[in-house]
């Protein structure tokens, strides 16, 4: 067969695999007894209005019609029934990096064609009177949040404890499409096309405790995370933590909602290598490592309707995003990356240090209600300092990205993704400084996803 027909038959495999994706839980319409729209705008990636109101709620809303368990004096308060949902996801990607050949074609440069990694086994909702939360595994992470809420005026106010491998340090709450919940966000390509994704202040590992407000027009969030995860033996933190803050108001105007918001995230959590690697601590073999960052940003959503054609514009706008790796082992600031990788690495533990920032603004019409036209541009801004190699505005970039989205069935879905990439690098050892082009990008990105 040759490579034409072959990369043929892997898109089309990619369409017609059963595939999940990480914004939803089907059980969440049985506990409602209602569509799975009744809680999302155009794709099970975003929320609308309902959706925000059951988010904020903590999963707890139901339709009346699920039983409870309860004692005779003492009530108990359980569901009936577990309220899990498997969201099956295959897609495809390639990547053209090197137009003019010198690299050898591998990995996604050929094509890679993923399903196990990027599908989830979720179950969650109400658990108890006053008490939510959800749960989702997959092949090699775990993730969980539980929270206590209670009706406050004509919104919610709760508390949530969370860990997740993915969802980020907004976690806790967050129920905007904006990018800062991994979950939430227009495009599958999240890095090419979402301003807090490309920066990772929305996505990575998150352990923390959030309160927060949503109403109609107001939501704000406050709390502490550490930027791990604990599967074993817990995490090795003291009483450290980087502050997490959120304010967003989204007042509505005839049938357009409009939402401007703004968040940071302000802090240094000191934690041992043997916590950040999920290992139990050893006295004589860890050290003490400082992770501090500095980061704030503003976004914004408007959704409404243009000609009877369901619209959405979420701008994204990451003002500053610095994290710096103190070695106490060292007594000193940790200033050294891998060129390449971008990781410091000074034992078996991967660090990330960086500095930068970014914008993105993404769009999607909805001519008809099963079909999507989806359009974005982010602008990434490297200015970390990279001292072994004398890099700075290493991996600046402008992407635009076209997509489309075709629902089968409410919880089967079909989506294509493609992104050119220019690429800008500021080599400041060899030119003093001068601007150098890289090779344009182009990227496919084929997927399926199926809920139930």
């Amino acid at each position: 067969m040759s490579l034409f027909n072959t990369k043929k038959m892997l898109l089309l495999a990619a369409a017609v695999l059963p595939l999940t994706t990480l914004q939803a839980s089907p059980g969440f319409s049985r506990q409602m007894d209602m569509s799975c729209m009744a809680c999302h705008n155009q794709t099970m990636g975003q929320l609308n209005s309902f959706g925000r109101k059951f988010a904020a709620s903590g999963y707890t809303m139901t339709s009346g019609s699920q039983s409870m368990i309860d004692g005779d004096t003492l009530k108990l308060g359980l569901p009936s029934a577990l309220n899990a949902g498997v969201l099956l996801k295959a897609r495809y990607l390639k990547s053209n990096p090197d137009e003019d050949g010198a690299h050898e074609e591998v990995g996604t440069d050929r094509g890679s064609l993923e399903m196990y990694k990027v599908s989830k086994l979720f179950f969650g909702g109400k658990i108890a009177e006053n008490v939510g939360g959800m749960g989702n595994y997959s092949y090699d992470s775990f993730g969980a949040k539980v929270t206590y809420v209670d009706e406050l005026g004509s919104g919610y106010a709760g508390i949530t404890g969370f860990m997740d491998d993915d969802f980020g340090p907004f976690s806790g709450g967050e129920y905007y499409n904006t990018g800062l919940y991994a979950p939430l966000k227009l495009f599958e390509s999240r890095r090419s096309t979402n301003a807090a994704q490309a920066t990772e202040i929305g996505h990575g590992p998150a352990t923390g405790i959030q309160a927060y407000y949503g109403g109609e027009t107001l939501y704000v969030s406050a709390g502490a995370y550490l930027p791990a995860i604990s599967q074993h033996e817990g995490l090795d933190s003291g009483t450290s933590g980087i502050g997490v803050g959120r304010i967003a108001v989204a007042p509505t105007f005839g049938e357009w909602t409009v939402m401007v918001g703004a968040y940071g995230l302000s802090g240094t959590a000191t934690m041992s290598e043997a916590a950040l690697d999920n290992v139990k601590p050893k006295a004589d073999s860890t050290k003490l490592i400082d992770i501090k960052r500095e980061a704030f940003g503003l976004d914004a959503q408007i959704e409404g309707n243009i000609a009877g054609a369901s619209t959405v514009l979420v701008l994204n706008a990451v003002l500053k995003n610095r994290t710096t790796l103190y070695d106490n082992g060292i007594g000193d600031y940790v200033e050294r990356m891998d060129p390449v990788t971008g990781y410091f690495v000074n034992s078996e533990v991967e660090l990330k240090a960086g500095d930068n920032t970014a914008f993105s603004a993404e769009l999607q019409v909805n001519p008809w209600e099963a079909f999507g036209i989806k359009l974005a541009y982010l602008y990434y801004n490297d200015e970390y300092s990279y001292a072994d190699s004398k890099f700075i505005d290493k991996q600046d970039r402008n992407d635009y990205s076209l997509g489309l989205d075709y629902s089968l069935r409410q919880n089967v879905r079909f989506g294509f993704e493609y992104t050119y990439s220019n690429v800008i690098v500021n080599d400041r050892r060899s030119n003093g400084g001068t601007l150098q082009s890289l090779p344009d990008s182009k990227n496919i990105l084929a997927f399926a996803i199926i809920g139930f």
